[in-house]
């Protein structure tokens, strides 16, 4: 949908509104199905887009823009009621004995409990003049005022149990049926508990800039620019990671050596400032993510020999029997390394920098009869602070 309005001559209101909505069923992430149950969850995306604008001339010489917009994604995984917990039918099973590895025991994927919302906001304030004067030169200058705002709340359950088995001792499959094969120390399970839930990010950028295209005399035209970008960033936990600002400047030049635009020069130099990673600057939190323990099985041999072979529901049965008797997720004898804990194996203890990267430009561009030229150009650029 979309609006325009002319409240008055050299004024314009302009609101747009954009929304889709995708639904997937019997969607299957990345490997192989070894069983084909009647799959009853779906995943889906919904989105949106909202954009208010304005554009207004104040003056012949002064013109005023603004807008807001506001974007919208979320992924939804819904799985079957009723799975969330249930270590029998709600723990997938990973067969990375086969070629390529494969999947049984779909047990509507990540469960009812996952869900991936994001949004940001946009808000930005323009204003253009022109003036001129004999002793000043033309000037065109652009000045303004920029808020952007990247918000996540994320909580990433693995499966309904947070469990899922992976063995790599190939099963035995035919056309119809899929019996999982498990040998001692050939199989882990994998605990990916979420340990508390997301809290929501958000990081801010604020901005204010100004720039002016200065045409100082007849073969000099100059460009000056200055930019002031604020960073606040709260992770997952509501904690401060990012508090940070800095000042970007940005000149640059072009000379016209004979006056007739047959040759000109130019160079410039810029720093140009980027938001925070959301996703990178999450990964200090604690809240949010998924853990993950690796536990060896140490138990005895299943459908390594002669039929009849038990199903993969039985399998896994047999499979946390002894697992518990063991101590669960407490065995740490168990273990498979050491876990990786979301916000302890990674952090950023002095906080997070804003990323900037530095610009030096120099070229030449020669005109070449009435219906050609031609350009070279030295260009430099520096990153800093990734």
């Amino acid at each position: 949908a979309k609006l325009t309005l002319s409240p008055g001559t050299g004024h314009r209101m302009t609101a747009s509104y954009i929304e889709r909505n995708t639904e997937s069923t019997n969607l299957i992430h990345n490997f192989p199905v070894l069983e084909l149950p009647a799959l009853d969850d779906f995943q889906g995306e919904e989105g949106s887009l909202m954009a208010l604008n304005y554009t207004g001339v104040i003056t012949p010489s002064f013109f005023l823009e603004g807008q807001y917009s506001e974007k919208k994604s979320s992924d939804v995984s819904r799985g079957r009621e009723g799975f969330g917990g249930d270590l029998i039918r709600g723990t997938p099973w990973g067969d990375f004995g086969f070629n390529p590895a494969a999947i049984a025991n779909i047990a509507g994927c990540e469960g009812d409990r996952t869900y991936d919302e994001r949004k940001n906001t946009d808000f930005v304030v323009k204003g253009s003049a022109f003036f001129s004067g004999r002793k000043t030169g033309s000037h065109e200058l652009v000045f303004g005022f920029d808020r952007f705002d990247d918000i996540r709340e994320s909580n990433t359950y693995q499966s309904p149990s947070d469990f899922i088995i992976l063995s790599y001792v190939p099963g035995i499959s035919d056309q119809q049926d899929y019996y999982p094969s498990v040998a001692p120390g050939a199989a882990l399970f994998w605990w990916a508990p979420v340990l508390s839930e997301s809290l929501g990010t958000s990081f801010t950028t604020n901005s204010l800039f100004v720039n002016d295209t200065w045409r100082a005399m007849k073969r000099l035209t100059l460009n000056l620019g200055l930019r002031y970008d604020k960073n606040d960033g709260q992770n997952a936990d509501g904690v401060t990671v990012a508090d940070d600002d800095r000042w970007s400047p940005r000149i640059g030049a072009t000379f016209d050596i004979n006056g007739n635009g047959r040759i000109l020069i130019h160079g410039s130099f810029g720093r140009y400032v980027t938001a925070i990673a959301n996703r990178v600057a999450s990964d200090t939190a604690t809240r949010g993510g998924f853990a993950q323990y690796f536990y060896i099985y140490l138990g005895d041999p299943i459908n390594l020999g002669e039929p009849p072979y038990l199903g993969t529901q039985q399998v896994i049965e047999l499979m946390f029997d002894w697992f518990d008797a063991q101590g669960g997720v407490d065995a740490a004898h168990l273990l498979a390394g050491s876990p990786l804990i979301p916000g302890l194996t990674r952090g950023s203890p002095n906080g997070l920098q804003s990323p900037y990267t530095d610009e030096l430009t120099i070229g030449l561009t020669a005109r070449l009869g009435s219906k050609g030229s031609i350009r070279t150009d030295y260009m430099r650029r520096e990153a800093h602070d990734f």
